[in-house]
């Protein structure tokens, strides 16, 4: 290596746990894209750190790509401390907090746009060429029909074509449209908050319909008047164009938004109006808690109790986490807003840790809706559906009124049975059933995603005499528009909205007002305010009551008082039916008389007994492998030796995951459980050393998962 070459230390696209040693030519800034080689391959990495010497004599060179740095420094400590928190490899961390499209060398950080230098005056009698030399000479946008003269001025040498950083990448913000008064609530909350400005958790627990997204907007537009960006995080694609339209509206400034449905190059488009100060808030899903704000002054996490906020594959991240992360480096303030908070945000709120702001009114004064149990025991349902429900959904409709069904299990039917031989068709990947959807006349899997043609016979038995059991939201629909054929059934979810634009038309035909029924899945149980909607119905509550996950419980309470705050939003007095089989249930009656915050008490009081979070810190370790044997084998081993190396560290398992066989792999667990963080970390290091090393490990796919949410 060269005196005159600096030594970067770079993080790679790779399951490595250190950063690797490169030779640059000229200085290059931490945070800084580059292109380094990697075996035999060449990939893009970042620029963490640099050093003076290398224990290797030789090394590769790192081509930088940009001209300044995609991340920085204090994203990077964020980071940096996700890495270490989450044990994941710091190549993998870096590349999340990058947008797909600048992973690929070939992208570059800024979009480049042609603008032209005045040189020199034209002669008067080219009246054209001097109205355009004149708009060029102004900054003014070059209109399509002005093409020909600049090339003709060109020619001339009257301007000089250069090429610069496109200014803008946003269309330009509407008008602003006058909000409602705050209530005396929102009034208090906002108070509050705007009492700091530097790092807090602010936990805002409204009911549903409380207005918490007003009061967001006001103090979002606060901090935006201090000159500086905000940062909006929404848990489902779904929320994000409503949210979207409402803020740009509300806050008359220019907003970019990111999810999954937008192509990579609308993605990067918003994100570099973000980084360059553009957009003055970031609206987007879990991934956005990565983007580039240098000018970040608030977050605000709705719906903080979302599943959706914790990546479950790939790098097993809570944004929520992130979030908090990035508002301690920055000294900036954090909201949490729900109406149903999660339990180990409620037990730090409990310990002083964040600021516990309520509101219990509705922003329109209207009455909280009545909530009832329907025992489906002695009955025998039409379309999914009891008589008291029926009649219910058949007043709000003689009313003008609409009504929601919430049954959340998509598709036809979870079950296709034999009633000659017993059989049921299951996936042959996955310990699962396959979900029948009949207008697409398939069978699916839905956690690999397996499908194949449905059909007409028992496929061990070759009877015909085969039943579809059970009901999802494909078959609800088509049988309510059978009993209702004089209003429209409007199906929405993740099959039906399997577009942004789908998904925006069904909420659009949804916000008419007009008389309908409304079919849907967790897509619609939070965050959308259905005016005229006064009666919901839930299918098969007690669905989740059966389930082995730590958060089940925890989960449907949620989801219950969630959708339960659609109904009844304006004047219209709401109702709500819960059909279960199993109305004597503690937890069903726990949310019938005392809401949500009785049951979550006592799920706390549960969840402290058993040992379990938040009262005790958790992380598991999984592995997968084709082999059923070497999946728990490394796992036993892994439970004896970290047995042997951990104090104050509970070790439970090994054991077969809940779904045994997925996507045709063998899953493993362990969990481990302690008191405080730090023996937690300290046996996972263990753990994570013997893993990188063992032979045996080699054979299997493993993963860290801390604070996992599911025990899958």
């Amino acid at each position: 290596m060269s005196t005159s070459q600096q030594i970067v230390k770079v993080a790679v696209p790779a399951p490595l746990r250190q950063l690797l040693d490169y030779a640059a030519n000229a200085p290059i800034a931490i945070g800084t894209r580059v292109l380094v080689p990697l075996g035999r391959r060449q990939c893009v990495g970042v620029v963490l750190a640099h050093a003076d010497d290398s224990e290797y004599d030789e090394l590769k060179l790192a081509q930088p790509l940009d001209e300044e740095p995609a991340l920085s420094p204090t994203q990077l400590h964020a980071i940096a401390r996700l890495a270490d928190y989450v044990h994941a490899p710091i190549g993998e961390v870096v590349q999340s907090a990058l947008p797909v499209a600048l992973r690929d060398a070939k992208q570059t950080l800024w979009q480049s746009e042609i603008d032209y230098r005045p040189l020199e005056v034209p002669a008067q009698r080219a009246k054209r060429q001097c109205e355009v030399y004149a708009k060029i000479t102004a900054k003014l946008a070059i209109d399509e029909a002005d093409k020909a003269i600049v090339r003709q001025l060109i020619k001339n040498q009257c301007i000089e074509p250069f090429e610069q950083r496109a200014k803008t990448y946003l269309t330009e913000a509407p008008a602003v449209e006058p909000s409602p008064p705050l209530t005396n609530e929102q009034q208090s909350v906002l108070a509050a908050l705007t009492n700091g400005d530097q790092f807090a958790v602010h936990l805002l627990e409204g009911v549903t319909g409380s207005g918490k997204t007003r009061v967001y907007i006001e103090w979002l537009q606060r901090i935006i008047q201090q000159g500086k960006q905000t940062l909006l995080l929404v848990p489902e694609i779904s929320l994000t164009p409503q949210t979207y339209d409402r803020l740009q509206k509300a806050l008359g400034v220019k907003v970019a938004w990111q999810h999954s449905g937008m192509t990579d190059a609308e993605r990067l488009r918003h994100w570099r109006a973000a980084k360059q100060g553009e957009a003055r808030l970031l609206v987007g899903t879990r991934s956005s808690v990565f983007a580039e704000l240098p000018e970040l002054g608030a977050i605000v996490i709705d719906e903080e109790h979302d599943s959706a906020y914790k990546q479950q594959d790939g790098l097993r991240y809570s944004a929520k986490t992130m979030a908090i992360l990035r508002a301690q480096a920055l000294k900036i303030p954090v909201v949490l807003g729900s109406a149903t908070p999660s339990l180990e945000t409620l037990q730090q709120a409990s310990q002083g840790q964040y600021q516990h702001l309520r509101m219990t009114e509705r922003a329109t004064g209207s009455a909280m809706p009545s909530m009832q149990l329907v025992d489906m025991r002695p009955i025998t349902p039409i379309a999914g559906l009891s008589p008291l429900s029926i009649e219910a959904i058949r007043r709000s409709l003689a009313n003008d009124e609409q009504c929601l069904i919430f049954i959340n299990r998509r598709g036809y039917a979870p079950t296709y049975y034999c009633e000659t031989c017993g059989h049921v068709v299951g996936c042959h990947r996955c310990d699962a059933r396959m979900t029948v959807h009949h207008r697409a006349n398939r069978l699916k899997c839905h956690h690999c995603s397996h499908e194949q043609p449905l059909p007409t016979q028992c496929p061990s038995c070759q009877s015909v005499d085969v039943r579809l059991l059970g009901h999802g939201t494909e078959r609800i629909s088509e049988e309510l528009s059978s009993v209702f054929d004089q209003v429209p059934v409007v199906r929405i979810d993740r099959d039906s909205a399997s577009t942004n634009n789908k998904l925006k038309a069904l909420l659009a035909q949804a916000q008419t007002g007009d008389p309908m029924i409304l079919v849907g899945t967790q897509m619609l149980a939070k965050g959308h305010d259905f005016a005229k909607l006064s009666t919901v119905v839930v299918i098969d509550a007690d669905q989740s009551l059966l389930s082995q996950n730590l958060r089940a419980a925890e989960e449907l309470a949620q989801t219950l008082t969630q959708v339960a705050g659609r109904a009844g939003r304006s004047l219209t007095k709401g109702r709500v039916l819960i059909q279960t089989r199993t109305p004597d249930h503690s937890l069903l009656r726990d949310l019938i008389h005392r809401g949500y915050q009785g049951a979550s008490q006592t799920l706390l009081e549960e969840r402290k007994i058993v040992g379990f979070p938040p009262y005790r810190r958790m992380a598991a370790i999984r592995t997968e492998s084709t082999d059923a044997k070497a999946a728990l084998g490394v796992l036993d081993t892994l439970a004896h030796y970290l047995e042997a190396h951990s104090e104050s560290v509970d070790i439970l398992g090994p054991a077969p995951s809940l779904m045994w066989r997925r996507q045709g792999r063998f899953r493993g667990q362990i969990l481990l459980l302690s008191d405080t963080p730090n023996p937690l970390h300290k046996t996972l290091r263990y753990a994570e050393s013997a893993l990188d090393h063992w032979k045996e490990a080699k054979k299997v796919r493993w993963h860290i998962d801390v604070d996992p949410y599911e025990l899958i």
